[in-house]
């Protein structure tokens, strides 16, 4: 956390392997980096 670079990359390969194991594309991987508050209770309320 304390290095910046790292942390953003890291959080970016966890929003890609957290929308795989959903079944889902980019796409659905930059909805949940930009606009969290959206995406995430579509995966918690949706049909996955």
């Amino acid at each position: 956390m304390f290095v910046t670079g790292v942390n953003v990359v890291f959080g970016i390969m966890t929003y890609i392997a957290f929308a795989q194991r959903f079944g889902l594309g980019i796409g659905f991987t930059l909805g949940l980096f930009f606009l969290p508050i959206i995406f995430f209770p579509i995966l918690t309320f949706g049909n996955y």
